[in-house]
């Protein structure tokens, strides 16, 4: 990254769970990750999609540090040590651990990457009335455990 430009102090690597990026920077975010993906092969180098797109972050973000999970944690978070395994996220706060540090700090996103709760998620989604006026299947494993708010169609 360094010999690409990125010469902030800190260097960041990214979840590419999720993002948000200006409608106008989009043609520029894949530009700046493919050809760093690029010039990284020619030197022997394979990454999935994040260290490029950490790459293009870098350098078009004025500063790294306001992008970074602490600081957004309001509007996203990824939840990759199972918090809510099973079941859809309840809407209170839970741990999130730093997957380079391990540090620990309280978040409550408004959306939550939960990855290992995919068929609760489909369950839930079937549940919910469809544009023809169908039910799909009931849900498994939605609601299941004490405290989970569902939204009031779910319970319909």
């Amino acid at each position: 990254m360094r010999a690409m430009g990125v010469w902030s102090r800190a260097i960041f690597n990214v979840n590419a769970g999720f993002w948000i990026v200006r409608r106008e920077a989009i043609g520029t975010l894949c530009r700046l990750a493919l050809e760093f993906w690029a010039v990284a092969r020619r030197q022997g180098y394979e990454f999935t999609e994040e260290a490029p797109l950490a790459y293009a972050t870098h350098l078009l973000c004025g500063n790294p540090h306001e992008h970074t999970l602490r600081a957004t944690a309001d509007l996203w978070a990824s939840d990759w040590t199972d918090c809510f395994a099973g079941r859809l996220p309840n809407g209170q706060p839970w741990w999130f651990v730093d997957y380079f540090s391990g540090e620990r700090f309280l978040v409550n996103p408004a959306i939550v990457h939960a990855m290992r709760s995919k068929e609760a998620l489909v369950g839930w989604g079937q549940s919910v009335d469809s544009p023809d006026g169908s039910k799909g299947v009931e849900p498994t494993g939605v609601g299941a455990e004490p405290g989970i708010a569902l939204p009031a169609e779910a319970n319909d």
